[in-house]
C-alpha cells in the first residue's frame, strides 16, 4: 500500500480508459440493466471455448508443459462441450465524445480531508466542449447476430486516436486432434478473428440454447 500512495504524494497519477460492464435484463425490456451493481474492467472480456480451456489447465498443473494440451483434450471430447455460442449483438458506433456520450466529472473540491488536497482538480474545459457537440450516429443501435467458439473484447484506439471497444469473434475451432496439438498457439491470439468490431458500447444476448459458461474480465472469472 506504500508503494501505491508514493506517487500520488508526488502528484504522479493519471486518468485510464475503462470499461463498464451491465449484467442485462431479457433484451425486450425497454430498461432492462439489471438492479446489479456494474463491474469495471481496465483490459479485456473473454468468454468461450478458448477461456475455459484456459481456466481448465490449471487444474493440470503438474503435468508441466503438457496441461494445455490435455486441458484440450478433455474439452475436445466432453459430451458437456458445446463449440458454438449462437449470440445475439447491440452494438453502438465509435465516438469521440459527444452530448450524448460524454460524462460529466464532479468538480474535486480544493478543501476537506488529506487525500482531496493531495489531488489536484482536473480541468473539465474538454468535457464541456463535448457536451456541445452533436452526433446523431452516437446513440444508434445497430443489431446483428453470430454463431462464435470464442469472443473477445478489449479497449484501443482507433486511427482517430479516441478509445472504443474492440470486439473479436472466432468461429474456425474445430475439436480434433490438430487443435489439441496446436493448443498453445491458439491461446495465444495466433489465430486471426473471423470477425471484427469497433464500436463505444456493445450488448451480447446468448441464445437460450448456449450454455452457461463462465466469462472472465481482466482475467477474473464471473458467473453468467
Amino acid at each position: 500500500m506504500s508503494n501505491a500512495l508514493i506517487p500520488l504524494l508526488k502528484n504522479q497519477f493519471k486518468y485510464e480508459s475503462v470499461i463498464k460492464y451491465d449484467v442485462l435484463s431479457d433484451p425486450t425490456d425497454e430498461g432492462n440493466v439489471s438492479n446489479l451493481k456494474p463491474i469495471f474492467g481496465l483490459s479485456k472480456f473473454s468468454w468461450g471455448l478458448l477461456k475455459d480451456i484456459d481456466t481448465m489447465k490449471d487444474k493440470y498443473w503438474y503435468l508441466g508443459p503438457l496441461e494445455h494440451h490435455i486441458a484440450a483434450f478433455f474439452k475436445s471430447f466432453s459430451s458437456s462441450s458445446d463449440w458454438d455460442l449462437e449470440t445475439e449483438y447491440v452494438y453502438t458506433p465509435p465516438c469521440r465524445g459527444c452530448s450524448n456520450c460524454c460524462v460529466q466529472k464532479e468538480a474535486i473540491p480544493s478543501t476537506g480531508f488529506f487525500l482531496t488536497k493531495l489531488v489536484k482538480p482536473q480541468n473539465n474545459s474538454n468535457d464541456a466542449k463535448q457536451m456541445q457537440i452533436r452526433n446523431d450516429d452516437c446513440a444508434t443501435e445497430l443489431h446483428g447476430k453470430i454463431t462464435s467458439n470464442q469472443i473477445n473484447i478489449s479497449l484501443g484506439e482507433n486511427e482517430d486516436n479516441f478509445t472504443v471497444l474492440k470486439s473479436e469473434f472466432i468461429d474456425s475451432l474445430q475439436p480434433g486432434w490438430e487443435f489439441i496439438k496446436n493448443i498453445p498457439n491458439i491461446t495465444n491470439r495466433t489465430i486471426e478473428p473471423n470477425f471484427k468490431l469497433k464500436s463505444r458500447t456493445i450488448k451480447l444476448y446468448p441464445s437460450a440454447s448456449t450454455p452457461n459458461t463462465l466469462y472472465s474480465i481482466d482475467g477474473e472469472e464471473y458467473d453468467p
